[in-house]
């Protein structure tokens, strides 16, 4: 764990008056210091990398909330004959796996029209070799 994200860890130990360096002179047992990390709060930088960067389950949850009151703005609009658009709230894993389905879409519609076209891919392939 420390050995996966050394400077997360520091950081957040040291916003709370612990210093890393106890630990290195063995001041500090191993474990006081997988206890102190595994009770850091969710949105420390520590926990945040154990995720991927991805959100913690309130923010999640807040987001939630957040969209469904853009939602709402943009139903009462339409009943009131006005075209509004929502820009919902993405996590970063939410943003990747659409970004990976956008890739692969395009990657689809790609090879439809250059069959379309009566382009061969693998020829291509072969030619670009």
């Amino acid at each position: 764990m420390v050995r996966h994200f050394p400077e997360e860890i520091e950081a957040d130990l040291a916003f709370r008056g612990i210093d890393i360096f106890d630990w290195h002179q063995g001041k500090m047992s191993s474990r006081r210091l997988l206890v102190l990390c595994e009770a850091l709060p969710p949105d420390s930088r520590f926990q945040t990398a154990l995720r991927d960067g991805d959100w913690s389950d309130d923010q999640y949850v807040q987001a939630a909330m957040v969209n469904e009151v853009r939602l709402l703005r943009v139903d009462q609009a339409a009943l009131q004959g006005q075209k509004m658009d929502a820009t919902l709230l993405e996590s970063p894993a939410q943003r990747e796996g659409n970004e990976e389905e956008a890739a692969k879409n395009l990657a689809i519609r790609t090879g439809i029209l250059a069959q379309l076209h009566g382009q061969d891919l693998g020829k291509k392939a072969d030619d670009a070799r």
